[in-house]
């Protein structure tokens, strides 16, 4: 039936939905008529909808195995062979409305994880040899299903093994000094008896939890799981969002709530930090950083509850709480050290969302350089008297040029984006006038914006820096500025690579007969269009390749679009008629000057020998388990990362003040203190000096 629909016009379309459902509804589920909505909705609006056929049935079904059991912990072979028959018949059961594939997948892996649940206790009261040294391969996707029941027992007895031991390792390090050296020595180590034991008990608590939380999930969860493979293979942006869902998804959006102010998403069975929402607890605490993973939840003193395989509602849950309570996360750095992060439950300070800078007198050539920060690009359009980016870096830009600076640093990393408006506008503010951006949607039509406002508010040297979780809105400007050689961009890597934009639809105004007979539908995020330079480049997929490329910490991260399962690849289109610049330096000049400071750079060597331990630490996926392995590992990564720390300084030739600083304030910002040592700031001012002043 779906088939045929998407082959008709859009009102034709929904007018024989409709009517399907409605005169058929009593004979059909909830499920069944919210899987039509969704798809009658994609046929309407996605900017590239797909046939529905084996090709599309396949990454269904590898899809949703991988999102059912990311880690290969519970099926075995046979299971996957009993499901291989549904691999090319998804989209025949879409077709006639069974979910066979679906009701099999989970029949299945309920009774795999009741099996491993009756194995696991039995596992960790086993003695634990920390001394005898095991493998084992933690990366799914470079080992197959264990074969039988047998060799599955054997996987889960070497995982709690790893458990254990690098719970035993935590609890060694929090021995008191002068008597846990002797258990922590590589070479010779003693096993700390009562260390031992707690680590055993901990993680007996720990899987406890763990399988109490699968065996609680609810039908309502597992079928939003399996609605959101359906779509998922149409676009990585696409997606369900059940109502309760949604109002999650808009307070994260809003940063207006009482919590730590992190945005979570799972990530292979586990909980990533996706976004630190600036000015947030979490924010100013400092600890808790973009792509941590969440392992547990401690509320105050008490026992942390495990939260490997949560959903992301059910630790958002744990995590919030009253003004003024503490939270205790437990996670696993992108270093593969494990931490333990007190944060103290705020109200969200708003005010460090927006646009600030700072003056940057430079005593080695006695110049004056403007630096703004701009977290995100904001605006509410419910409210125009509101605050909103533009106007924000106008002001901020005139205050820069009262201090007669020289050039300025537009630092946009960490912004993920936010208003198109404003990613235009805020352009405008730096060219005469031209094209910013063209916008196609799937009836092919283009749509180009143009700069609004002629004239330029700032005409002198500009550097922007971006990194790899530069995204959307973000890359629009960097782009622009780099199209019409307006500004040097300098960053660590190509930014994020999300040039698509997406809609919410409320399903329930949509259907509102539909609604009324199945209660609330909630909603379906849809990618309707996509995102091209003015060179005709679009920036999904390859994002923002920086001019100078500076070294990065965590070169590894597979971090950007191009490493997301079904997302829009690049493409290019007609470049828009513009007139680029010709700036008074020379591209060239500037990376070769660039890249011999950075050579010669203590803090970048420093970077560089720690981003090569880390990435050789993250290629050897093959464990072994064992106390003395596990100890010279760690050892040999907090060196360098002690290294790192020493080299790290005071650029003392830079004196850096608030933009807005009259008088000497008792206590100077933090975010000030730290762009006294940032490296990556001290380039870009190096840079700056180079590009001349018009």
């Amino acid at each position: 039936m779906i088939k045929i629909f998407l082959k008709l016009k859009n009102r034709v379309f929904v007018f024989v939905l409709l009517v399907t459902v409605l005169t058929f509804g009593q004979g059909m589920s909830k499920n069944q008529a919210l899987t039509h909505v969704l798809f009658s909705t994609i046929a309407q609006l996605h900017i590239d909808p797909k046939n529905l056929d084996d090709t599309y049935s396949k990454n269904v079904f590898d899809t949703y195995l991988k999102r059912t059991d990311p880690s290969k912990r519970f099926f075995i072979q046979s299971d996957i062979l009993t499901l291989n028959r549904y691999k090319f018949f998804i989209d025949d059961e879409l077709r006639n409305g069974s979910r066979d594939f679906y009701l099999t997948t989970n029949r299945l892996f309920k009774m795999r994880l009741s099996q491993v649940k009756g194995w696991y206790p039995d596992l960790v009261k086993k003695n634990v040899l920390f001394l005898s040294s095991e493998s084992l391969q933690v990366d799914p996707e470079k080992r197959n299903y264990c074969q039988n029941e047998k060799e599955l027992k054997e996987y889960w007895r070497l995982l709690i093994k790893e458990q254990i031991l690098n719970t035993y390792v935590l609890l060694v390090e929090a021995l008191p000094t002068g008597s846990k050296e002797l258990y922590l020595n590589p070479q010779k180590p003693i096993v700390h008896k009562e260390s031992e034991k707690k680590a055993k008990e901990k993680v007996m608590k720990t899987f406890s939890q763990f399988f109490d939380r699968y065996e609680k999930e609810t039908e309502e969860n597992r079928n939003e799981n399996y609605l959101n493979a359906l779509l998922v293979v149409f676009d990585t942006h696409t997606s369900y969002f059940p109502p309760e869902q949604k109002k999650e998804f808009d307070i994260s959006m809003s940063g207006k709530m009482e919590g730590i102010g992190a945005i979570l998403q799972e990530d292979n069975g586990y909980i990533k930090v996706a976004q630190i929402v600036p000015g947030s607890p979490c924010f100013l605490q400092g600890d808790l950083k973009v792509d941590d993973i969440i392992l547990k939840v401690g509320q105050s003193n008490a026992e942390p509850v495990d939260v490997i395989g949560a959903k992301v509602s059910d630790v958002v849950k744990l995590i919030r709480g009253k003004k003024g309570t503490q939270v205790k996360l437990t996670v696993k750095k992108t270093t593969g050290k494990l931490m333990v992060i007190p944060i103290v439950r705020d109200v969200v300070v708003i005010e460090e969302t927006y646009a600030k800078s700072a003056v940057i007198f430079d005593e080695y050539s006695h110049k004056y350089f403007g630096y703004i920060y701009l977290p995100k690009f904001y605006r509410d359009f419910d409210d125009l008297l509101s605050r909103n980016t533009t106007d924000d870096i106008r002001k901020e830009l005139q205050k820069l040029l009262q201090a007669n600076v020289q050039g300025i640093v537009i630092d946009l990393r960490g912004n993920s984006g936010g208003a198109l408006k404003d990613a235009i506008d805020m352009s405008g503010l730096f060219i005469d006038k031209g094209p910013i951006v063209q916008v196609k949607g799937r009836d092919g039509a283009l749509h180009l914006h143009e700069d609004p406002n002629n004239g330029i508010a700032y005409a002198g040297p500009l550097v922007v820096l971006t990194n790899i979780y530069s995204a959307s809105a973000s890359e629009i400007f960097a782009a622009a500025m780099q199209d019409y050689r307006r500004a040097v961009i300098v960053g660590t890597s190509p930014s994020f690579g999300k040039g698509t934009v997406q809609m919410f639809v409320d399903l329930d105004q949509q259907f509102p007969q539909l609604s009324q007979a199945y209660q609330s539908l909630g909603s379906i995020k849809v990618t309707i269009q996509k995102f091209y330079r003015i060179n005709g480049g679009s920036t999904q997929y390859k994002g923002v390749i920086p001019d100078i490329r500076l070294p990065d910490l965590l070169p590894f991260l597979e971090v950007g679009e191009r490493y997301l399962d079904f997302s829009l690849p690049f493409d290019s289109i007609q470049p828009a008629s513009f007139n680029g610049l010709k700036p008074n330096w020379d591209i060239s000049t500037l990376q070769k000057n660039s890249q011999e400071r950075v050579s010669q750079s203590s803090v970048f060597k420093a970077v560089q020998r720690y981003a090569e331990i880390l990435k050789k630490d993250k290629e050897n996926t093959f464990l072994t388990i064992s106390l003395p392995a596990e100890l010279e590992r760690k050892n040999k990564i907090e060196k360098e990362a002690k290294l790192l720390e020493n080299q790290q300084k005071v650029y003392d030739h830079l004196k850096v003040n608030p933009v807005d600083k009259k008088n000497k304030d008792p206590k100077t910002p933090d975010w000030i203190t730290a762009l006294s040592k940032d490296a990556y700031v001290e380039e870009c001012i190096s840079i700056l000096n180079e590009m001349g002043h018009e």
